[in-house]
């Protein structure tokens, strides 16, 4: 070998060693045939062969060399951290893994794990439909998409998106029906003689917007108060509890259907259209027990439900006929004369109005 060969090779080991060092790496020798290059990883220790011009081109793209040693404690800390174990004969970004709390399989970049989203989708949508079913609710859309999914209620039947971590939180909210409240609304609502307009103008938690009787004005009231029937209109200054109500008791048809509804209203006329009955339903007054005021009719009525509470129809299964309102407080035909007797005597015992 010539002293100018010497020389040459010196220069590229200099080369060699300076585009290593750029990267981590020691270059400590050559193989045999003085092509391929011995490196030792800097920050792992890990020793292996590599051709000097494949490090060169590294530098020059501006890739980020990563050494298998590195790699694979890369790979044993997701190991440790996530509890899984990766398929080392997949190579690339993708890998496969096994979950080993619960055996299942995935297949996943290694750029998710870095998310620290290394969730077991099996084990999550599992979770998922068993949350929803404590909850009465049956997903009936795809679990793939982000975010919501389409479920129904098992009480009622209504549909809606709900939010996928409210449901796996098991957040209480996501279990009511918005539908059955501004039905249920609207029925308390009637029973005081309000109309239901919708949410309350102040945005106050608890609070919806109603439309008083005696002027017309429209009121924020609180929900629990309209239950009551407890309300003053800031205009006028009058009140449900002031106006005269009836306690009824209706006979419905509906083709084979035959039930009773319980009740009390300022204008019962106009209560049965608020039930939102099937068209072709038709009703017979059976029983009206003037009363002097609503609040009186409510605190009557109530006594009289909670008498009949063991024989009142499921509201769940009358809500295929009462769509709007009016579900509750229902009664089989048969029990007719039972509840005839009951209004008779509370009629007796009560003071009314001829």
């Amino acid at each position: 070998m010539t002293i100018g060969e010497k020389q040459l090779k010196l220069e590229m080991k200099d080369r060699h060693k300076t585009e290593a060092n750029l990267v981590g790496y020691d270059l400590i020798g050559y193989s045999k045939a003085h092509t391929i290059a011995i490196y030792r990883c800097r920050l792992c220790g890990y020793i292996f062969d590599r051709k000097p011009i494949a490090t060169k081109n590294s530098i020059k793209k501006g890739h980020n060399v990563v050494c298998n040693g590195c790699k694979e404690i890369e790979l044993l800390d997701f190991e440790n951290k996530y509890n899984i174990s990766i398929d080392r004969s997949v190579t690339g970004n993708i890998k496969v893994f096994t979950y080993n709390s619960c055996g299942h399989k995935s297949k996943q970049p290694l750029d998710n794990l870095k998310k620290s989203i290394a969730n077991c989708s099996c084990c999550y949508e599992d979770n998922l439909l068993k949350a929803a079913k404590d909850f009465g609710i049956e997903l009936i859309g795809s679990l793939d998409k982000k975010g919501y999914v389409l479920g129904r209620f098992n009480k009622c039947g209504h549909e809606k998106h709900f939010k996928k971590i409210d449901i796996s939180k098991r957040k209480t909210p996501c279990t009511v029906c918005k539908i059955c409240d501004v039905n249920r609304f609207k029925e308390e609502a009637s029973n005081v003689g309000l109309e239901f307009l919708g949410d309350a103008l102040n945005f106050k938690h608890g609070y919806r917007s109603y439309k008083l009787p005696c002027c017309g004005s429209i009121k924020d009231l609180r929900l629990d108060h309209v239950r009551d029937g407890v309300y003053t209109c800031d205009i006028c200054g009058n009140s449900h509890c002031k106006f005269e109500s009836d306690i009824y008791l209706f006979e419905i048809t509906y083709k084979d259907n035959v039930w009773l509804k319980l009740g009390y209203s300022k204008n019962i006329v106009q209560r049965f259209r608020e039930y939102g009955l099937p068209e072709g339903a038709e009703y017979k007054v059976l029983k009206v027990i003037k009363v002097h005021t609503g609040k009186e009719a409510r605190r009557i009525e109530n006594s009289i439900h909670a008498k009949l509470k063991n024989i009142v129809i499921d509201k769940n299964i009358q809500l295929q006929f009462h769509t709007k309102s009016g579900s509750s407080e229902c009664y089989e035909i048969k029990y007719k004369g039972l509840i005839l007797d009951i209004l008779n005597k509370t009629e007796a015992e009560c003071m009314c109005l001829i």
